[in-house]
């Protein structure tokens, strides 16, 4: 048998192109598993910084209780799309300073949030007016969509929710009800 610890590649070569079927494959999966272990480690802080901290309740909580509709732009650091958008929805929020607030979600930090909203492809931009989700718009698209939705957005009345469903609904709220049309 051949002693591998040696680290004479040349020999190590020379044995995988005998003994192609058994040697490639096991050679192959040490480099997916390598190639795995470096792509799932990128997530990681370098040394001596903190760890990115999941901050989706407090994204929504600003989304609940803005009053303005609010742009959320769904991104990741190495999307492309992503960071071609980005320049535009800067530009935008500038344009529509004070009457919509920008709210951009990493996609990786925060997955609790995008898993509420179901994102399933990024770029993804959601209009939310009085907490409700206005218009979705998935991947890179003009900006003059992104303008003609952030207008439609500001001009849209949406009824408020009722103050007390259960109120609505109960048996003392109905003989109320018909008290008064008496």
């Amino acid at each position: 048998m051949t002693n591998f610890e040696s680290g004479d590649t040349r020999r190590l070569v020379r044995l995988t192109t005998r003994v192609r079927p058994r040697i490639i494959p096991a050679l192959m999966t040490c480099v997916v598993v390598g190639l795995l272990v470096a792509t799932s480690s990128a997530q990681l802080p370098y040394p001596g910084q903190a760890a990115p901290v999941d901050s989706s309740q407090q994204i929504a909580d600003r989304i609940i209780k803005c009053k303005k509709p609010v742009l959320i732009d769904f991104w990741a650091p190495w999307c492309g799309p992503c960071r071609m958008l980005s320049p535009m929805l800067k530009e935008l929020e500038k344009k529509y300073a004070g009457k919509i607030v920008v709210e951009r979600v990493n996609v990786d930090i925060n997955r609790n949030l995008a898993s509420y909203f179901r994102v399933s492809g990024i770029p993804a931009v959601f209009l939310v007016k009085d907490r409700t989700v206005v218009k979705s718009m998935v991947g890179l698209q003009p900006r003059e969509a992104y303008e003609k939705a952030i207008n439609e957005a500001i001009a849209l009345k949406v009824p408020p929710p009722p103050a007390d469903t259960a109120a609505q609904g109960s048996p003392k709220a109905a003989s109320a009800d018909t008290s008064r049309k008496k």
